[in-house]
């Protein structure tokens, strides 16, 4: 049976990442996600190619009929909607297209504000690893901004 170690992960004087495991790590990659941008980003958002892909697609099935066979532009094949679908896709839609713009730019602040609350722009353990050599590597995938890396400690 393979031995279990356990290991800290310390920035600043404070754990901030544990892991258990056979493997014997000896580096944490230490990020941060920027809570400015991304207050930025929700708080001035602005409707992407997809938000717009998405109100067409719900416009197309808020026409459609329940368990009608219907072909959506760009498909090869048939399908169905049900009464459920259609009538989130109607709610979905609601207003124009101004008004669920303003819908995914309120949920935009809303996620944002979410992970206000749950700690999300705290400094994190974004990676271990074995060797220093690979969490340099490892550090240049990371998301957010990088802030350190850090050695490990077996608890």
């Amino acid at each position: 049976m393979t031995k279990t170690t356990k290991f800290n992960a310390t920035y600043q004087g404070k754990i901030i990442g544990t892991r258990k495991s056979p493997r014997p790590y000896q580096f944490a990659i230490v990020a941060q996600h920027d809570e400015q941008a991304a207050r930025a980003s929700a708080f001035d958002y602005q409707p992407t190619r997809t938000d717009r892909a998405n109100f067409e697609w719900d416009t197309f099935k808020a026409t459609c009929s329940p368990g009608a066979t219907v072909t959506p532009p760009g498909w090869n094949n048939a399908t169905t909607f049900s009464r459920a679908e259609i009538e989130a896709s109607q709610d979905r839609i609601a207003g124009d297209w101004s008004a669920y713009a303003e819908r995914c730019r309120q949920r935009a602040i809303e996620n944002f504000e979410h992970y206000l609350k749950t700690g999300h722009f705290e400094p994190h353990v974004a990676a271990w690893s074995m060797s220093r050599a690979n969490a340099e590597k490892a550090s240049r995938r990371v998301t957010g901004r990088l802030l350190a890396i850090v050695s490990v400690e077996a608890a």
